[in-house]
């Protein structure tokens, strides 16, 4: 099961085209799609989440997308709490979160006011808050992914003048290296209860999931992190 934006979606979806799960197509292994046409109703398609073992959930927008800080909330913690709580109510035993380098909780004497002002801080502070949330449904195994900064630039794509001058001159993960990370850790044993990926984290799994499917190995011996 996936929750994500398209930009991480198509690379999973990629990656099941190839079988690169592992999964034997001659066993009748496909890719569905349950598309949600409203998050505000998620809890009204409980139906979507049953049978699933693991979760990738990948939700998130942009300050600008959203058009306020309320929204941005809502898309990044809120949407992110009612994925987790539906997913445990399934019995989903695994979940993977994607959130981002630099989570943390914003000290106290910010206020309110200042936090929903100031996106940088606005941004930490909702991520450590989405994190918070699913870690509370005490998953069997959590994994969180925290990337620097995200290189999601696709071709005839809306232009985003900042965040392609920051591609140039500021480290970056690929959009697909998250992608074939979160696809390994998801199809491979827990390396622990809880997992938290830095961006090097994230390039290893993500060569290993390359590395073990064009050899064509199975393995399922976890990745752990350094």
């Amino acid at each position: 099961m996936l929750f994500a934006p398209s930009f991480l979606a198509h690379n999973i979806e990629f990656i099941n085209a190839k079988h690169k799960f592992g999964w034997n197509a001659e066993e009748g292994a496909k890719l569905t799609q349950s598309v949600v046409p409203d998050f505000d109703e998620l809890k009204s398609s409980p139906d979507v989440w049953e049978g699933h073992t693991v979760a990738i959930c990948a939700l998130g927008t942009t300050r600008k997308a959203a058009g306020s800080a309320d929204v941005f909330v809502k898309v990044d913690r809120d949407y992110v709490a009612s994925a987790a709580e539906l997913a445990k109510k399934a019995s989903v035993s695994r979940f993977c979160l994607l959130t981002a380098q630099g989570t943390r909780k914003v000290p106290s004497l910010f206020p309110h006011s200042m936090i929903s002002i100031v996106h940088p801080l606005l941004y930490t502070q909702t991520k450590f808050e989405a994190e918070a949330v699913v870690k509370a449904q005490n998953f069997s195994n959590l994994s969180i992914f925290r990337p620097g900064l995200l290189d999601r630039r696709v071709p005839g794509a809306d232009k985003r003048y900042l965040e392609s001058a920051l591609l140039n001159v500021v480290p970056s993960t690929k959009a697909s290296t998250v992608g074939y990370a979160m696809a390994e850790d998801a199809t491979t044993e827990p390396a622990s209860e809880l997992l938290e990926c830095t961006s090097s984290d994230i390039k290893k799994l993500a060569l290993a999931h390359e590395t073990r499917n064009n050899a064509g190995v199975e393995d399922s011996t976890p990745v752990a992190p350094s």
